[in-house]
């Protein structure tokens, strides 16, 4: 947690530099013989597209010999991209706390790039913690299923700065302690920074909050064979650095 006012600090830094010029609503054309065409589509009929190249010369691409295309790119000049409609994947992986009461998460999300400026889609993932509840050491695990939403409000630099909101349902998994953990809410807000690549994906990098309620009971047996069992109500709470890709 003490380390949070210096990353908050690196990262509004961030927000303020002026990274790079942009070039928007840009299309990649990958030929089949290996030739590639950057360029902003002016016209197209299903055999051919006519294309302002970035040398701003115009050519005609020929569809039948296209292998691939990406459309709707946020591009710069070092020809990294990022995708500014459509719909991606990514898989996330989370870490938080220490080794004696840490926190690791795993999501997989299916998402849509609705503009530059807004991200949305639906996500599960799987949630396992160490924790010391009414001085009972437990381990809750849950299962996630969520709405999740970004938003980048300097959308149109290289490197995106983000706040982003997980919100649904934490589905609570037994463990070999037999620990009685109930369904609750989850959220975890969270701010970040997306990274362009050349290929059609990307990477972030983001810290939060995550928020779990649960109730129930733990129990604990002593050395004499002795069973204690306590009732709590709680929200698990922790700070999470995630790591994201996203991918086509």
């Amino acid at each position: 947690m003490r380390y949070i006012p210096q990353v908050m600090s690196l990262f509004f830094l961030l927000i303020g530099l002026q990274l790079h010029a942009q070039m928007r609503d840009k299309t990649i054309f990958h030929y089949k013989d290996g030739s590639v065409f950057i360029g902003t589509v002016l016209k197209e009929n299903s055999q051919s597209a006519q294309v302002r190249i970035t040398t701003s010369d115009t050519i005609n691409i020929s569809k039948p010999l296209i292998k691939k295309l990406y459309r709707n790119l946020l591009f710069f000049p070092n020809g990294k991209y990022h995708f500014t409609k459509g719909i991606f994947g990514s898989v996330s992986h989370a870490f938080g706390g220490n080794s004696r009461n840490g926190s690791y998460q795993m999501q997989v999300l299916l998402g849509y790039h609705h503009n530059e400026s807004l991200d949305y889609g639906i996500g599960i993932g799987y949630n396992a913690n160490t924790t010391r509840i009414i001085g009972i050491w437990s381990n809750p695990h849950f299962f996630h299923t969520f709405l999740y939403a970004r938003y980048y409000p300097w959308a149109d630099k290289k490197v995106r700065p983000f706040v982003s909101m997980s919100l649904g349902a934490g589905f609570a998994i037994p463990t070999w302690r037999g620990n009685d953990f109930s369904d609750g809410l989850y959220m975890q807000p969270a701010i970040g920074l997306k990274f362009p690549t050349k290929k059609p994906g990307s990477c972030t990098l983001s810290i939060g909050q995550m928020l779990q309620r649960t109730t129930g009971s733990l129990s604990e047996t002593d050395f004499l064979g002795n069973t204690s069992s306590s009732a709590f109500k709680m929200f698990l709470n922790r700070t999470m650095l995630t790591f994201t890709t996203e991918f086509r």
